[in-house]
């Protein structure tokens, strides 16, 4: 089994792109991931928080809610299949690799400061009317 389970906050936007001949929708984005680390140069050993960025791959109805909903420093809850990418290098001739999350699942966290808006008005109407005249 190979699964991921990360808590993170957005380092950018999301770009929503089409790929391939069925124009499937695809979100490449990173988040950063605090964890606790060990300060080698402190006497006394205590931990510090330190920061991870992890490259996340979107696909289909999930990129394309995510580059709705999500902004910049909003937080997600992010589960998936952790996946090496490899590449050959052009200009050494070395193959390369990079850890990268392809997202199964994810929930909606904490949003940024600035990220707060009111969602917009959608035109619905109350169909109960006047709420005081409801029996129940």
């Amino acid at each position: 089994m190979n699964k991921g389970y990360f808590s993170g906050r957005m380092v950018e936007d999301p770009t929503l792109k089409f790929v391939g001949q069925s124009e499937r929708a695809v979100v490449n984005t990173s988040i950063a991931v605090d964890r606790k680390g060990r300060n080698s140069k402190k006497k006394d050993a205590k931990y510090e928080k330190e920061c991870d960025f992890w490259n996340i791959t979107f696909w289909g109805a999930t990129a394309e809610a995510v580059a709705k909903y999500v902004r910049k420093g909003d937080q997600l809850f992010v589960s998936g299949d952790v996946i090496l990418e490899k590449w050959e290098d052009k200009e050494s001739g070395k193959i390369r690799s990079k850890p990268i999350i392809e997202c199964g699942t994810f929930d909606f966290g904490q949003k940024a400061k600035g990220n707060r808006e009111q969602p917009a008005e959608t035109g619905s109407q109350d169909i109960f009317g006047n709420k005081e005249e409801i029996p129940f």
